[in-house]
């Protein structure tokens, strides 16, 4: 009897430590991904408060998407240096893709992939090619310009901005999740984030997603898209490491689902 009671006793005692150990296992999984998918959110959200253009839907290859989505990715222009702006020292006849740019000390080196705006001639276009001899920067543009540029004044001011790009795509780096209890699998999802730099190389913004096409164009009041200032986003995150569990313990360890609509506050371009 003494042993029996033993017993008893120490295999209540396991299972209250296994109970514990398992709630203390799914608290920090939920935390892991909930704070990471909270992180990629708000970064999201500081990104598209400077964006100076409209943000746009693309697939997962940045390819832009028409409607309202959802989408895999979204893309929107940032200014490349948001305290000062370059001035244009050549004029430019109709026709003409060469355009000269003097650069102010400090700004950044204007590269190909980044966009020319002249706010006074309405002139927006993508910069295929720069050739730097000392302060000005002599740029190849993707189209003849459809108007002359008058620089003669000497006051005719622009700026380059950087398309930046979110986008989901499975992750090389996981196993696939499993999504219920009878042991489905999906590919495990990321968010990527291309920035200002040369390579746009990706930069992951986050792990271990669910929704494949977060991002959409919401309505109005009125039940009209609001093409104009508001993306909606709709993440959700789980963690893979843990996402075994669901299949053992009947129960989802580590979800979260983030859902916003997210204002942008300026645009200084009229194309996108």
């Amino acid at each position: 009897m003494a042993m029996v009671a033993v017993a008893a006793v120490g295999l209540a005692i396991f299972y209250t430590l296994f109970t514990g150990m398992l709630l203390f296992s799914k608290n920090n999984a939920m935390n892991l991904s909930h704070e990471e998918a909270r992180v990629a959110l708000l970064e999201l959200e500081r990104n598209l408060h400077s964006a100076v253009s409209l943000p746009e839907l693309t697939d997962s290859n940045g390819n832009v998407i028409s409607g309202q989505g959802p989408a895999a990715g979204v893309e929107f222009q940032v200014l490349v240096q948001a305290s000062q702006n370059c001035q244009i020292t050549g004029s430019a006849a109709p026709g003409q893709d060469i355009i000269t740019v003097g650069i102010p000390s400090g700004y950044p080196t204007p590269y190909s992939g980044m966009r020319l705006i002249i706010p006074a001639f309405q002139i927006e276009q993508d910069v295929t090619a720069v050739t730097i001899s000392g302060s000005i920067a002599t740029c190849t543009l993707a189209n003849n310009l459809p108007i002359a540029v008058n620089a003669a004044s000497g006051n005719v001011t622009g700026f380059f901005t950087q398309r930046v790009y979110y986008y989901v795509t499975a992750d090389p780096n996981l196993p696939p999740v499993v999504t219920d209890s009878q042991g489905d699998t999906a590919p495990a999802l990321q968010l990527n984030y291309i920035g200002l730099n040369k390579t746009k190389s990706y930069v992951m913004a986050a792990s271990g997603l669910t929704a494949q096409t977060p991002f959409s164009i919401p309505n109005n009041s009125n039940g009209t898209p609001n093409f104009h200032n508001v993306l909606a986003a709709n993440l959700s995150a789980l963690d893979p490491s843990t996402s075994s569990l669901i299949t053992r313990f009947k129960f989802n360890t580590a979800s979260i689902a983030l859902n916003a609509q997210i204002p942008v506050y300026s645009t200084l371009t009229t194309y996108q």
